[in-house]
């Protein structure tokens, strides 16, 4: 059942709950899960295809930074989409146009720290910053608009 059907938001809402708290929650919620797959994800990486990840700050920045960024977008998405009857279809279409950037930069840096030669990241790590950033505040101004019925 989505919260549509069940009505937690309004409840939420009906509590007096700031639509801030109740997006970077469900965003923080998304992150967990998210960061979970990935560390599952990066184990069988290093398993089966023998590589080494780098233990290098640089390296979790990305990480981190690429992995909010996509949640961020994927958890305004799925509440905006949450009263139509299309989300599970019309969620991965809108939301991989609007991480590209999130993703076309953690994929260069991350490409570039595992190569041999590496070399800096620190414009990859700014633009995923930056994407963090400004999506999460507009996230946090527009999440009220967004739930409102």
């Amino acid at each position: 059942h989505h919260e549509t059907d069940q009505d937690q938001l309004r409840g939420l809402r009906l509590a007096g709950a700031d639509p801030a708290v109740i997006y970077l929650s469900k965003a923080a919620a998304n992150f967990l899960i998210v960061t979970t797959v990935e560390l599952i994800a990066l184990a069988a990486m290093t398993v089966f295809f023998d590589v080494a990840i780098p233990q290098r700050p640089a390296m979790l920045a990305v990480l981190l930074l690429a992995t909010t960024s996509i949640v961020g977008a994927g958890t305004l998405l799925a509440a905006l989409l949450a009263a139509s009857r299309m989300r599970e279809a019309l969620l991965p279409v809108l939301l991989l146009p609007l991480s590209a950037p999130a993703v076309m930069a953690a994929a260069a840096a991350t490409a570039r720290l595992l190569s041999p030669t590496g070399g800096p990241v620190l414009v990859e790590i700014r633009l995923l910053l930056a994407f963090t950033a400004l999506f999460l505040a507009a996230a946090v101004l527009v999440f009220d608009y967004v739930i409102e019925e």
